[in-house]
């Protein structure tokens, strides 16, 4: 009799440990999903992920009395790392979508390191465009520009110019800009990330950062600089020397002739195709005659 009451008693108490561990298991889960259900709200992320962590702590607490391999705030410390690597995950997958997309861009500029360039820094033809993240023509033109290189065979590149026309739209240029200090190919993500966001609408600085394969605290550091709106100012001046009065606004150059076109609004491929080709056979000409 002792023995089968010892035994039940073990089989109950098996029972308990494996019901423990079933809450604990759950309240992970239910942890993991409320992190995940706040990623839409990314001022929110911090305090809840807080939140969620000491509400956690006291389960882990159970799990480590049974276990005897960790401590709860060792638990505590994994879960929340495994929290914020899915937060980070989630945050990318907008990037990483993008992937491939801008590899015309190099990551490092070689002659032009003040520039914000896409493509090859030796074509025969700049479009510079000057641009506003919440101008909604920009967000229709951008990528008009892009297919224009990309299908120009090295002939063509594309200067990004800052010309924030409404000041909601600035603290994004700025943010934008610190971007491009570290990868020149993840400014051009960035504009991209910001104009899918809706501009200042649907995204903010620090958001922007964190969904980007950055160094964060230099990033942090960078935003709000006075070098950085220095940087936007003095394309914003520029612009208005060269007679911008609207966004998009667009130079097509010639880099050897220095002849230029200028393209106002959301204009088609076609027409800056038709510009670009113009430039080139123009120069073609005068190189035949001298």
């Amino acid at each position: 009799m002792a023995k089968n009451s010892n035994a039940q008693s073990a089989g109950n108490n098996n029972g308990l440990i494996k019901a423990l561990l079933a809450v604990v298991t759950i309240a992970v889960i239910a942890a993991l999903a409320l992190s995940f259900m706040s990623f839409s709200t990314a001022n929110q992320n911090q305090s809840e992920l807080k939140a969620v962590t000491a509400a956690i702590s006291k389960q882990t607490e159970v799990l480590a009395n049974m276990q005897g391999q960790a401590s709860p705030e060792e638990l505590t410390s994994i879960i929340r790392n495994e929290m914020e690597t899915a937060r980070r995950d989630e945050l990318l997958k907008p990037f990483k979508g993008l992937a491939g997309e801008w590899d015309n861009a190099k990551p490092q500029l070689e002659k032009s390191k003040d520039a914000n360039l896409y493509g090859s820094e030796e074509a025969e033809v700049s479009i510079v465009e000057f641009s506003d993240f919440d101008c909604p023509y920009c967000q229709r033109f951008h990528d008009t520009p892009k297919q224009v290189v990309d299908q120009s065979g090295g002939k063509v590149n594309w200067v990004w110019k800052h010309f924030p026309v409404h000041a909601s739209a600035r603290p994004l240029h700025e943010a934008t800009e610190c971007v491009a200090q570290q990868d020149n190919r993840l400014f051009w993500v960035a504009t991209q990330l910001v104009f899918d966001e809706d501009g200042s609408r649907g995204l903010k600085p620090e958001k922007l950062g964190e969904m980007l394969p950055i160094d964060q605290d230099a990033y942090r550091t960078c935003l709000g600089s006075r070098e950085i709106a220095q940087a936007v100012q003095e394309d914003y001046n520029f612009g208005q020397e060269a007679g911008v009065t609207g966004t998009p606004a667009t130079y097509v150059i010639h880099n050897r002739t220095n002849q230029v076109m200028q393209l106002k609004g959301a204009v088609p491929a076609s027409q800056v195709k038709a510009a670009v080709k113009q430039l080139i056979d123009a120069a073609a000409q005068g190189s035949g005659q001298g």
